[in-house]
């Protein structure tokens, strides 16, 4: 019974551990996705409805993004 307690125990942590990286994995997406957003205003690309931060645009758009802050600077 002592041993049922500690796998419990351990498998509580276990999960913990994961919902911490879970929630931390969302709001690291909800932050991409309204970047992306921003981005496709800022560079009239709204026609595209694509939100998804694993999108070709959103990485061209950041691309963009930044070389054009380097040459600002």
């Amino acid at each position: 019974m002592e041993t049922l307690k500690i796998v419990l125990q351990m498998e509580e942590k276990r999960f913990a551990k994961i919902k911490v990286k879970y929630k931390a994995m969302k709001i690291v997406s909800q932050m991409e996705e309204k970047q992306f957003a921003e981005l496709k205003v800022k560079y009239k690309a709204t026609e595209n409805t694509d939100s998804s931060p694993d999108s070709h645009l959103y990485k061209i758009l950041k691309k963009i993004d930044a070389d054009s802050r380097r040459v600002r600077y």
